[in-house]
């Protein structure tokens, strides 16, 4: 079986785990790859084993408006023959069409993330009208995001899969006393109902309360490699994701749950958007927003963690490992092509 699959994330070589798996797999796997798409990715080498064409994108720092090269993606289709396209672009996104269009008749698989309803102005929701009435299959990263493609009239078959982690943070045995948070130093990921902890919290990213935290006593570092976050995770007791729901975002999965949780760090979280099914009965939950309530589990796992840390790492292995989530998605490409 040879998938091609298009996303304009392909320079990170975090994402490329996912094409790595497939490849384990037996699945010929192919990329399409921008030579820069967003603020922070850049151009770096893909592995010999995956074939890849590069695309210039039209507005690159743009998520939903940005637009592939239609002369590459067909040149991709074209010569590498793929039996299914994979798009992991969003149905609303002009780019996900151009990739759909560029597919021709084969087989489409298409990526979704968006958890909220939102109403789009009408010449995008013919775009994803279309989009949709053109998938084999979708996958979207959540139960609330597959809701959300349902209310949106997608008929077509429907598998959650989630984001993988790697097996190096596995390895990981957290020894430190900080709680941890992990991601953009902005209003809607809560942080700031974390700065009372002072300097027991270590902050993973940067953002525009970076000056609001540091003067409360927090530590700060950003990780930019595997081995950075794992050396974070290292000296954290517990990991806090204190994520508030705003009227145009919620939390869409909660990558640093899995990431924590594989690495034996407890997780303390809200439970808000996709969090709640991303951690299950893995890590300990509070109301949305109750920052007493957050901040009294956080205490009580810094006193006594019990086997939290170990409940996450076994749901990480079980559910979240890149293989296993290879091998859904081997699944629904077989499911995909069957139902051509």
């Amino acid at each position: 079986m040879r998938v091609l699959r298009v996303y304009p994330m392909a320079n990170d070589a975090r994402q490329r785990r996912r094409d790595l798996a497939l490849a384990e797999l037996g699945v010929e796997t192919a990329i399409v790859a921008p030579y820069s798409y967003g603020a922070d990715w850049a151009p770096a080498p893909i592995e010999p084993e995956l074939r890849h064409w590069r695309s210039r994108l039209l507005n690159p720092r743009s998520i939903p408006l940005h637009f592939w090269d239609p002369l590459a993606l067909r040149r991709a289709v074209r010569e590498f023959r793929p039996d299914v396209v994979d798009v992991h672009e969003e149905p609303y996104f002009p780019a996900g069409a151009q990739a759909v269009r560029a597919a021709g008749n084969r087989p489409v698989t298409m990526f979704a993330a968006q958890n909220i309803a939102k109403r789009y102005p009408a010449p995008i929701r013919r775009l994803r009208r279309w989009v949709l009435g053109r998938l084999a299959a979708a996958y979207p990263c959540s139960t609330e995001a597959a809701d959300v493609l349902r209310m949106w009239g997608y008929r077509g078959p429907v598998e959650v899969v989630p984001y993988g982690v790697e097996d190096e943070l596995f390895r990981v045995r957290p020894r430190g006393e900080l709680v941890g948070f992990v991601g953009r130093l902005v209003p809607e990921k809560g942080v700031r109902d974390l700065l009372g902890f002072g300097s027991r919290l270590f902050c993973i990213g940067d953002g525009p309360l970076e000056n609001e935290v540091r003067a409360a006593g927090a530590r700060i570092e950003v990780a930019h490699t595997l081995e950075e976050l794992a050396a974070a995770f290292e000296q954290m007791a517990v990991l806090a994701i204190p994520s508030l729901t705003t009227p145009g975002w919620k939390e869409q999965f909660g990558r640093v749950a899995v990431e924590a949780m594989a690495a034996g760090v407890p997780v303390v979280a809200y439970d808000s958007g996709a969090l709640p099914e991303v951690i299950g009965a893995a890590g300990l939950l509070v109301p949305e927003g109750d920052r007493s309530a957050l901040v009294r589990t956080i205490e009580a796992v810094l006193d006594r963690p019990g086997n939290v840390g170990e409940r996450g790492r076994a749901r990480a292995w079980q559910r979240y490992r890149w293989r296993t989530v290879a091998e859904q998605m081997t699944g629904m490409y077989r499911e995909a092509l069957a139902s051509r």
